[in-house]
């Protein structure tokens, strides 16, 4: 099997996705795509296993694992702290 290897293409840059090449339009598209197919699945494997099929590269790849990873940890708070929740359900910053 191939090794798989995350390349910093902009590593001077503070932005994550700058870092991994990503445009912000690209960035947006990956992010919709984590939140429409989270929506839609009780799994996350799932849906990592659905969102890894639109990586173009091994950095968006990376991108979406960590962007769901994060997602999933966000929301986790959120459940634990039902005034963070109703915040957010608002509008309001968390």
């Amino acid at each position: 099997m191939e090794n798989l290897v995350v390349t910093q293409v902009n590593p001077e840059s503070k932005s994550m996705t700058t870092i991994l090449g990503i445009s912000e339009e690209r960035s947006q598209e990956l992010a919709e795509l984590i939140s429409n197919e989270f929506a839609k699945n009780n799994s996350k494997v799932s849906v990592l296993e659905n969102i890894s099929k639109e990586a173009k590269n091994v950095n968006e790849l990376a991108f979406l694992a960590f962007s769901l990873g994060s997602l999933v940890e966000h929301l986790s708070s959120l459940s634990s702290n039902p005034l963070a929740m109703l915040s957010a359900l608002i509008g309001g910053r968390v």
